[in-house]
């Protein structure tokens, strides 16, 4: 029996020396330090190019701080200045590689601006591991994203078209117009100002803001402070208003009205703004009450 529990704790003991979380590692002079997992010997980065990421970072034995993925969108300039030390650890990758890297509370939270919380025991360590899933020029990337979101933002205003029996003609530039009332005055011209009503949704029906005093008293919106409610006055083609504007209320004669669908790369784009969340179509009701 002495003997079945000895082996018993031997064998625990060399499974606990295997999950040896500094087993492996090489300590850099920045402080960090790694252990590369799966070495790919892939492309390296130059200058111009991003890593796309897979990342993980856990505190501690299992605390999981943050994850993010390349379907996400998630991606590292491994040039950026503001990586200070961490770019010796990004200099090891290549395209493919797997790494993990060790470091302290301190570094973590220099690296990532993080900040502790009441009672975090900031003596432990953080395990950031990482997966290089492709390095790519930056550009090429973006152009490439913002593709695939337009085709993306396409299919649901369409499905939400479809879902709503609502006929629309869609712009060059992919913002999709239902007249609903023709209107018969000018349509408003590059540096002209235009006066706008509006109510504007996500494709969920979820009301975001609206200058209609009523519409925003219904759905329980009401904000005293904006009284009176009044149209939203704007140069187009200068004002600092999201793209779809500049392009999307042009198509609207002076006291028509209509229903303007703008995908996200001509409104709030990936990262969005409280309230409306990253690549979100959005839903305008619009009327263009005046022209100067």
């Amino acid at each position: 029996m002495k003997r079945a529990l000895l082996s018993l704790l031997m064998a625990l003991m060399v499974v606990l020396a295997s999950c040896d979380s500094g087993a492996g590692f090489t300590e850099l002079e920045s402080g960090y330090s790694y252990k590369l997992v799966d070495d790919k010997e892939g492309k390296k980065a130059v200058r111009g190019d991003i890593m796309l990421i897979n990342l993980k970072s856990v505190f501690g034995e299992d605390s999981l701080m943050v994850e993010r993925t390349v379907a996400d969108g998630f991606f590292i300039n491994p040039f950026a200045p503001t990586l200070g030390e961490f770019k010796e650890v990004l200099d090891l990758c290549d395209e493919g590689d797997s790494i993990i890297v060790r470091m302290s509370w301190n570094k973590y939270a220099a690296l990532t601006r993080a900040v502790p919380v009441r009672g975090l025991d900031t003596t432990k360590t953080v395990m950031m591991q990482m997966r290089i899933a492709e390095i790519e020029n930056e550009t090429t990337v973006i152009a490439r994203v913002k593709e695939e979101q337009m085709a993306l933002d396409k299919q649901a205003i369409e499905k939400y078209l479809a879902a709503n029996n609502l006929e629309a003609v869609a712009s060059a530039d992919g913002i999709y117009q239902v007249v609903n009332e023709e209107g018969s005055g000018p349509r408003p011209e590059r540096g002209q100002r235009a006066s706008v009503s509006y109510v504007l949704r996500l494709l969920d029906g979820k009301l975001i803001d609206t200058n209609y005093e009523e519409v925003a008293r219904e759905a329980g919106a009401f904000d005293q402070r904006r009284v009176p409610y009044r149209p939203y006055t704007f140069t187009v083609g200068n004002d600092a208003v999201i793209d779809g504007w500049h392009l999307g209320i042009p198509l609207v004669r002076k006291g028509g009205k209509s229903k303007l669908l703008i995908p996200s790369h001509l409104g709030y784009g990936p990262r969005g703004k409280p309230g409306i969340p990253g690549n979100a179509v959005l839903v305008f009701d619009v009327e263009v009450v005046d022209i100067k």
